[in-house]
């Protein structure tokens, strides 16, 4: 994942997007990039979807995702219905 984030930002990219929903599910792994990725390219920014199981559930993580370029989140749910 960061060999690809490496290869936008040389093409100019000064935003990513995390599209995956899981992207929270690995919260360790999830966080290790984005402070790797913030270390790296300070000034790019970033949003997330991930479910909304895992917004609530990793309330933690908000604060810092927003120090490192967090723009915003987008925390999808599923019907039962």
């Amino acid at each position: 994942m960061l060999a690809a984030i490496e290869q936008l930002v040389a093409a100019g990219a000064q935003h990513i997007t995390f599209g995956d929903p899981d992207f929270l599910n690995g919260v360790k792994h999830s966080m290790g990039v984005v402070r790797e990725i913030h270390a790296r390219f300070p000034s790019l920014t970033f949003d997330v979807t991930t479910r909304s199981s895992t917004c609530s559930s990793n309330a933690w993580v908000w604060p810092e995702l927003a120090a490192s370029g967090l723009l915003f989140a987008i925390c999808a749910g599923t019907s039962s219905a």
